[in-house]
């Protein structure tokens, strides 16, 4: 079985013609509005940003929250080391 190799594009030259290197780049379709929603999608962008660092703060807050009550839940749970007289029956037998 012959490998065959492709070796370039089929039906057309390797090499572009003059009308496809003198044409523009596409650099996309205007907005049918003119522009005017460009506006709206900025104040949009600021709301949406705002409420997200909001939730980060909230976020945040909780978290150190957390964070305080643990801390005092194994201060608490710490051991600590104390001594008491406990009072014996061998004070009696001597």
């Amino acid at each position: 079985m012959a490998l065959l190799r492709h070796t370039g594009p089929v039906g057309r030259s390797a090499r572009p013609s003059d009308g496809e290197n003198s044409r523009p780049p596409f650099t996309g379709y205007a907005p049918a509005d003119g522009g005017a929603g460009a506006a709206g999608r900025q104040q949009a962008e600021r709301e949406f940003r705002r409420k997200l660092d909001e939730l980060r703060a909230t976020g945040a807050q909780r978290y150190a929250e957390r964070d305080r009550s643990v801390a005092e839940l194994k201060r608490k749970a710490e051991p600590k080391e104390r001594r008491t007289l406990v009072a014996t029956a061998y004070w009696r037998c001597i």
